[in-house]
């Protein structure tokens, strides 16, 4: 799935948007995602190195511990150095959007405009939870 995903985002980032009156507009911004591809393409590559690692393993050892800790550090900085700008969002989605909603509701405008740092706090979470479950079940087939 996640290599679905890769490709349709490399490939075809354009298919993540909304339908607005004026047509299909794209969610992002497919300059930022042109020049940046590269961390796209190594994010998911580390996730790929980590998941072969766990399954040659077979079982939570020591090297499926420091190979999901390191992969997930890396992949964190990674992710920061990616969506630390804020034109991951395509400016004209955040006006459609601006005209779909009251200009009263600064909350939801403000939230879109920030989707990066959401977005960024959700990869950050998952990569945290992955990093701190390989140390507990490795210390827990160890027992």
């Amino acid at each position: 799935l996640s290599i679905v995903f890769l490709v349709l985002f490399l490939f075809a980032p354009e298919a993540f948007g909304g339908a607005f009156t004026q047509g299909f507009v794209p969610l992002l911004n497919m300059s930022t995602i042109s020049h940046t591809w590269y961390l796209v393409l190594s994010f998911a590559m580390l996730g790929l190195i980590r998941e072969i690692i766990k399954l040659l393993e077979g079982h939570y050892s020591k090297k499926v511990m420091i190979t999901s800790v390191i992969t997930d550090v890396i992949s964190g900085v990674v992710a920061v150095w990616w969506l630390k700008d804020g034109d991951f969002i395509n400016p004209l989605f955040l006006d459609q959007m601006a005209l779909l909603i009251d200009s009263e509701d600064l909350f939801i405008i403000t939230t879109f405009g920030n989707f990066h740092y959401f977005f960024l706090a959700v990869i950050i979470f998952a990569l945290v939870l992955d990093g701190v479950t390989a140390i507990i079940r490795y210390h827990k087939s160890r027992s």
